[in-house]
């Protein structure tokens, strides 16, 4: 495995998961027929990632503080070894070599099972629910705000902090009805696929989505509420006054926005005069 690797997967695990340096599940190293699978587990979510090819050898779990020792951005090669039930990783930082052993820890409990029915998304899919994901409230009160809803019924994304709210449709998912997935900052890591298909489905308990080599699973909020989104969203037939922005205006607000004078209010709102010109 190289050292990119590692940095990618630690940067994507570290989201997904909520960990910190050094802190975390072991991760699972484990040849199958379609190659290597790199794997990390909690309660809340879990990671894996395929590295396709000819994968031999046994199952070896290492401790996480080994993504963080051997982690950069060169295609160095780490190899690691049983050796009397502790685990000898190896690599060449420039021209040093580097050697460490860990001691072997227990493997995390068993992996979320794949879904029976799984839906392919467009690409779109994986920013919307980045998008969704800056709309949450990470301490909410009476509504699940924490979360983001999938609604199966009408292929609809929602998201609110209780001042604003964010939908989205046009996608597929494989359910009746909402399901609450709690907010994650994977979602608009850098090194996911934004060119792939998303293909996503759940099971009881946990949501999974796959993209590229990537495979998400994250517990579902299943005891929380949200709120009607119909009931949220004003008829069109309501609007009194339109505004219409030619693309190169709005690319002009997009550049300057952050340079505009605001109040100090929630979320600095802005007031447009709309004077016909």
């Amino acid at each position: 495995i190289t050292r990119r690797t590692l940095h990618q997967f630690r940067i994507v695990a570290r989201k997904a998961l909520n960990i910190h340096r050094g802190v975390g599940p072991p991760i699972v190293m484990e040849p199958a027929d379609d190659g290597l699978h790199l794997r990390i587990c909690s309660e809340e979510a879990a990671v894996d990632l395929l590295l396709p090819g000819d994968s031999q050898g046994e199952r070896i779990c290492v401790p996480i503080q080994l993504r963080d020792d051997c982690q950069a951005t060169t295609d160095e090669p780490v190899t690691l070894t049983l050796e009397d039930g502790n685990v000898v990783a190896q690599w060449t930082d420039g021209s040093v070599p580097q050697l460490v052993q860990y001691d072997q820890p227990e493997p995390p409990d068993e992996f979320p099972a794949m879904p029976a029915d799984m839906t392919d998304n467009q690409s779109e899919l994986l920013q919307a629910l980045a998008d969704a994901c800056t709309v949450t409230d990470p301490e909410p009160t009476r509504y699940a705000l924490s979360c983001v809803q999938l609604d199966g019924d009408h292929g609809r994304i929602a998201a609110s902090d209780g001042h604003q709210i964010f939908v989205q449709t046009g996608f597929t998912f494989p359910w009746e009805g909402g399901v609450l997935l709690p907010a994650c900052k994977s979602f608009s890591c850098p090194h996911l696929p934004t060119d792939e298909p998303v293909t996503i489905g759940r099971t009881e308990d946990w949501l999974t989505m796959r993209v590229g080599p990537w495979t998400f699973h994250f517990r579902l909020n299943v005891d929380g509420r949200f709120p009607r989104v119909e009931e949220c969203l004003p008829r069109d037939s309501s609007a009194t006054t339109t505004l219409e922005i030619a693309d190169s205006d709005a690319t002009f607000v997009l550049s300057n926005i952050k340079q505009l004078p605001a109040s100090d209010d929630f979320n600095q709102p802005v007031t447009l005069d709309l004077n016909g010109e």
